[in-house]
């Protein structure tokens, strides 16, 4: 009746595809002023790995990728004394010469 003494065939190792950096998806790059306001860099990385968003951290930067505009305005509402510069990549691919 059931199938659970049979072994299961399955591949967990899946390789993933490379990713081209910095192409492709919207990023949010959010940029402390000084060391003073590391704090605030590093409750806002918490905040972004709590949500599940691909990010790292880069001396007083933390680049975050394939988030929304609006996550990335909410963040931007909440941490005000860090720099933000959100990027969304270009939509036009000429294939055609």
């Amino acid at each position: 009746m059931y199938d659970c003494l049979e072994p299961c065939t399955v591949n967990h190792v899946r390789p993933s595809p490379a990713r081209s950096r910095g192409h492709g998806e919207p990023s949010l790059c959010l940029k402390a002023h000084g060391p003073l306001d590391e704090a605030e860099l590093i409750r806002a990385g918490a905040v972004v790995y709590d949500l599940g968003y691909p990010g790292r951290r880069d001396g007083l930067k933390l680049h975050i990728r394939g988030i929304d505009v609006h996550l990335a305005l909410r963040l931007q509402a909440l941490f005000p004394t860090l720099i933000a510069c959100y990027e969304v990549p270009t939509r036009y691919r000429c294939t055609r010469r």
